[in-house]
């Protein structure tokens, strides 16, 4: 039973998707001393769905393996390798896109926030976990994954940089808004 459980754990993580990111805003809070707050929109849906782990440069595999397993940690879909990136992950790429777009945006409201010396407001538990199932879905309100929005930032994408699907290598997403490079 144990071997059967710990597979079907294996092939749950092979269907996720996961994107490893170094962002600016995420960058300056993986600096910080402190945790992604749910202070902002943005925020809410990270609301005890954010794991944390120390960075070891050179990604041993006793350093991989602590990040499989943080990645496993019930709730956990962003896991935040201090001083370095993070990882995201979603069932969808659709998905795992708009959770990394809105954690970018929640981790710049926080240090705008930070920075002007006013202490964050912190909304009640009862509302946080509110908010946050509206972005998870429940009856009635459907999983908030990036779908509608998908087909306007692949145009978008298109736009900037014509023949991306074609081209070999990686596409790096400048979430400031002055566009992709490589």
């Amino acid at each position: 039973p144990e071997l059967v459980a710990l597979r079907e754990e294996e092939e749950a993580i092979a269907r996720e998707k996961i994107a490893e990111l170094h962002t600016n805003y995420m960058a300056l809070a993986a600096s910080s001393q402190n945790e992604v707050l749910p202070i902002s929109e943005h925020a809410f849906m990270f609301y005890e769905r954010v794991g944390y782990v120390g960075c070891d440069f050179f990604f041993g595999d006793q350093y991989v393996a602590e990040l499989v397993a943080a990645l496993r940690e019930p709730g956990v879909f962003a896991l935040q390798m201090r001083n370095h990136a993070y990882l995201m992950t979603g069932s969808t790429i659709q998905q795992t896109y708009m959770r990394s777009y809105m954690f970018e945006k929640a981790c710049d409201v926080q240090l705008k926030v930070m920075a002007s010396g006013a202490p964050p407001h912190l909304p009640p538990p009862a509302e946080l976990e509110f908010h946050r199932d509206s972005y998870e879905g429940y009856p009635g309100c459907p999983a908030y994954a990036g779908d509608l929005e998908w087909p306007g930032l692949r145009r978008q994408l298109e736009r900037r940089s014509p023949g991306w699907d074609r081209d070999e290598g990686a596409i790096y997403v400048d979430w400031s808004g002055s566009g992709l490079t490589r």
